[in-house]
């Protein structure tokens, strides 16, 4: 989750080198391509067994493309604190889905911990509504779309895709996804601005590798074996790390409701480490007969 923060310090950076959804497209493709060589090194199976080809379209068009060139306009358009606190607010999202679509149990450590996490997000990006910069509050709206997408996707990919199918399916779905990309990229951007030279190609395999690969499937593989509602709600530790890192990394200014808001996250996820302390070991786990 700590990389997912860092996540917007690093197309921050890149933004200068080339333009956002072709950004995007680049990195996606490098994820997938990496998990295809992991799988082909591990002598893994490369094709998902019970997935569909609809699935794996559906996925990587909107969990892929969608969520990913949400999250570059995002950090194009605002301040890159911002875009990591309203592009993680999927553990309310998530929190809501979960419970109408998977009928995830309600217990008094989400419920908490929803209040006080949408509590301090508010109070996170107050300064910034107040200040009234349109590109700061469609930096906003791009954030809070990928974050809506990211939600949806998790209970989808929780319901349809077989844990024997994982690593393959995240493997397609980014090449998948990395299509669309390219080709709006294509017609809406100017490649003539890309310019890529060592540090631009080092910041992009790390972020396609580490920050789009291994952590996309790491992500699902903890969706699958838990419950997704639980998990989601430790997202909340992204902002304060994603807006601590703007402020170090470009001197982003932060004012007292921003550093009231962390606080109040931080109450948030003592919520969750409690409940998850208190957790019965054997919850969740399968009866063998």
């Amino acid at each position: 989750m700590g990389v997912d923060s860092l996540c917007f310090i690093g197309i921050k950076l890149g933004l200068p080198h080339a333009p956002p959804l072709l950004f995007g497209a680049l990195r996606v493709s490098i994820g997938g391509i990496f998990l295809i060589v992991l799988m082909i090194v591990t002598s893994s199976r490369l094709w998902p067994k019970r997935t569909s080809l609809g699935w794996l379209a559906l996925l990587g068009f909107v969990a892929t493309a969608a969520s990913t060139a949400t999250m570059f306009l995002a950090a194009e358009h605002g301040s890159a604190g911002l875009a990591s606190v309203l592009g993680n607010m999927q553990p309310i999202l998530t929190l809501v889905l979960a419970l109408l679509i998977l009928h995830e149990k309600i217990t008094p450590g989400k419920v908490w911990a929803s209040i006080l996490g949408v509590a301090g997000i508010i109070l996170i990006s107050l300064p910034v509504f107040h200040s009234g910069g349109t590109g700061e509050l469609r930096s906003a709206l791009f954030a809070i779309g990928s974050s809506t997408i990211v939600a949806i996707v998790n209970v989808i990919f929780k319901q349809v895709i077989p844990e024997e199918d994982l690593l393959p399916a995240v493997a397609w779905q980014l090449l998948m996804g990395c299509v669309p990309l390219f080709i709006v990229s294509r017609f809406t951007e100017s490649w003539s601005s890309f310019h890529a030279d060592a540090k631009f190609i080092s910041l992009l395999l790390i972020l396609g590798m580490v920050g789009t690969g291994f952590n996309t499937f790491a992500w699902y593989r903890l969706v699958k074996k838990e419950d997704v509602s639980f998990i989601s709600m430790f997202y909340f530790v992204v902002p304060i790390i994603g807006i601590l890192a703007g402020w170090i990394a470009f001197k982003e200014t932060l004012v007292l409701e921003q550093w009231l808001g962390m606080a109040v996250i931080a109450g948030a996820l003592i919520f969750l480490a409690h409940e998850s302390k208190s957790k019965p070991s054997h919850e969740n786990k399968k009866v063998v007969k």
